[in-house]
C-alpha cells in the first residue's frame, strides 16, 4: 500500500483452486463425453449408411453370380426408389434377352442335331491333321465309330487314304470339292468342304451312299446290253437265212422249208420278247396298275387249267406233271389272267429246265389266313451264285440251254412283278442236279 508515493505496507490474500481444478477437469469430461458420443453417433450413420449402399450391391452381386453360374430363370428382386431400381430393371432385362437368345440357339441346335442323327447320310468333321473330331449317328453305325473315341481315331480307319489326302486339300486350297470312293464294299459320293470353328480349320465331309444307284445304273446297262442282245441274235437268224432264200432258186422244197421253219421261229422269238417287254412295261406304269381289276380267284381251278395247258408239252418230253390241289376252294384277290399267267410261266418253266423222264409237282395248300403254291421239279437245279438274280429281267443261268429251249429271261421277272402286285411274296429254293421249289404265297380273301 502506499501513500504519499511511500510504501507503508503490504496487504496479501490467498485462496483454494480447487473448485477450478474440479471445474476444469469437469469440463474436460464434459468435452470429451461430447466428443466421444458425437463421434459413436457419426460411425454408427456412417455405419447405417454404408450398409445401406452396401447391402443391394452385394444382393445383386449374389444374384448376378447365380445368373453367371447358368440360372438364366432367376431375376434381381429388389425396390430402393433410387438408381438401383434402373440398375435391376437393366440386368434383369438383359437376362430375359439372354435367355431367349440362349434358348434360341438351344432350339436350333437341338433342330439341327436332331436332322443330322435322323439322315441317311454319314457327317463327320475332320481337323487338319486327320482325326475325327465330331460324327453324326449314322456315321458311327457305317464306319464302326465310338463317340467316346473321338480325337483318337484317324479318318484311315474307315479305310480310305483317299479321304485323308482329299481332306488335307481342301483344308490347303480352302475350296470345296467332291470325290467318290469305295469303302467296305459301299460306294460313297463325298462332299467335302472347309469348315471354321473359332480358330480351328476343319473339314465338314458328307457321305452319300450311291451304291443302290451304282447298282441300278448297272442293271440298266446289263438290261439295255442284255435285251440289244437278245434282239439282235433272232435278227441276225432271220436276216441270214431270208438272205440264203433270196438267192435259192427254190429247187430244193424241203430245204427251202427249213429255212422258213427258222425264220418263223425266230420271229416267234422276238415276237414273245417283245410281248414280254410291253406287258412288262405296261403293268409297270402307274396308269396300268390302276387299271388293272382285281376279283376273288378260285386257286384250284386256275391250277387245273395250267396243267391241261401244258399237259401235251410235259407228254412230249415224257414228263409227269403231278397235280394237287387244296382241301378246300381259296380264294385270293388278284385278275384272273395275270394270276393264270404266274402258274403257266412258273410250270413252263419247270418242264423247260426239268430233263426227259422228270417229274412237276404243281400243289395248293391253306396255311393259316394264307394260300401257299408251290411248283417243284427235279431238274438241273440252280446254282447258289446264281439264286439272287434270277428274277432280274433278261437273266438267264445257261444262257446256251435258256436259248435252246426258247427262254428269254423275261418270265420269271414277270412272275416275281405279279405276285408282289397282288400282295403276296415268291421264294426259291434249289439244290445242283436235284430240283427247284418255287414258293407263292398270298393273303386269302372271301368268294364274291
Amino acid at each position: 500500500v502506499y501513500r504519499g508515493g511511500q510504501l507503508i505496507g503490504i496487504i496479501r490474500t490467498s485462496s483454494s483452486l480447487v473448485s477450478m481444478e474440479q471445474s476444469y477437469h469437469t469440463s474436460l469430461r464434459v468435452i470429451l463425453s461430447a466428443l466421444f458420443f458425437a463421434l459413436l453417433a457419426a460411425l454408427i450413420i456412417a455405419i447405417w449408411l454404408a450398409h445401406r449402399q452396401v447391402q443391394p450391391i452385394r444382393c445383386l452381386s449374389l444374384d448376378a453370380m447365380e445368373i453367371a453360374s447358368g440360372n438364366l430363370h432367376k431375376r434381381l428382386q429388389w425396390q430402393s426408389g433410387d438408381e438401383f431400381d434402373t440398375l435391376v430393371q437393366t440386368i434383369n432385362q438383359l437376362t430375359r434377352n439372354l435367355s431367349a437368345k440362349i434358348q434360341e440357339s438351344q432350339a436350333e441346335a437341338d433342330k439341327m442335331s436332331l436332322i443330322l442323327n435322323h439322315t441317311d447320310n454319314a457327317i463327320m468333321l475332320i481337323d487338319e491333321r486327320g482325326l475325327i473330331v465330331d460324327t453324326n449317328r449314322q456315321a458311327e453305325e457305317d464306319f464302326q465309330l465310338q463317340g467316346n473315341a473321338l480325337h483318337r481315331h484317324s479318318i484311315h480307319v474307315i479305310g480310305s487314304a483317299e479321304l485323308s489326302e482329299a481332306a488335307q486339300e481342301v483344308c490347303r486350297q480352302g475350296k470345296a470339292q467332291t470325290i467318290t470312293l469305295t469303302i467296305r464294299s459301299k460306294t460313297y459320293q463325298v462332299f467335302l468342304a472347309p469348315f471354321y470353328d473359332g480358330p480351328d480349320e476343319l473339314v465338314l465331309a458328307v457321305f452319300h451312299d450311291i451304291s443302290l444307284l451304282r447298282e441300278i445304273h448297272q442293271r440298266q446297262s446289263e438290261f439295255v446290253s442284255n435285251a440289244a442282245h437278245e434282239l439282235a441274235t433272232p435278227l441276225t437268224s432271220i436276216s441270214g437265212f431270208a438272205e440264203t432264200l433270196l438267192d435259192d432258186d427254190f429247187k430244193d422244197p424241203e430245204a427251202s422249208h427249213h429255212f422258213i421253219s427258222i425264220i418263223y421261229r425266230e420271229a416267234q422269238r422276238m415276237n414273245r420278247l417283245m410281248k414280254g417287254l410291253l406287258e412288262l412295261a405296261r403293268l409297270d406304269s402307274t396308269h396300268g396298275k390302276t387299271k388293272i381289276k382285281r376279283r376273288p380267284v378260285e386257286i384250284n381251278a386256275t391250277l387245273h387249267q395250267t396243267i391241261e395247258q401244258l399237259q401235251a408239252k410235259a407228254e412230249s418230253k415224257a414228263q409227269t406233271l403231278v397235280e394237287e390241289p387244296a382241301a378246300m376252294p381259296l380264294y385270293i384277290l388278284a385278275a384272273p389272267e395275270l394270276f393264270g399267267q404266274i402258274l403257266y410261266n412258273l410250270t413252263e418253266n419247270a418242264i423247260k429246265y426239268t430233263p426227259e423222264g422228270g417229274t412237276i409237282h404243281v400243289k395248293a395248300e391253306q396255311q393259316g389266313d394264307t394260300a401257299t403254291i408251290t411248283v417243284k421239279d427235279n431238274g438241273i437245279g440252280i446254282a447258289p451264285d446264281d439264286l439272287p438274280r434270277i428274277f432280274d429281267r433278261f437273266y438267264r443261268v445257261d444262257k446256251a440251254r435258256a436259248r435252246k429251249s426258247g427262254g428269254n429271261g423275261i418270265g420269271l421277272s414277270l412272275v416275281k412283278f405279279l405276285v408282289e402286285l397282288f400282295g403276296g411274296t415268291i421264294e426259291v429254293t434249289s439244290q445242283i442236279c436235284e430240283g427247284t421249289t418255287f414258293t407263292l404265297t398270298f393273303p386269302l380273301t372271301t368268294k364274291a
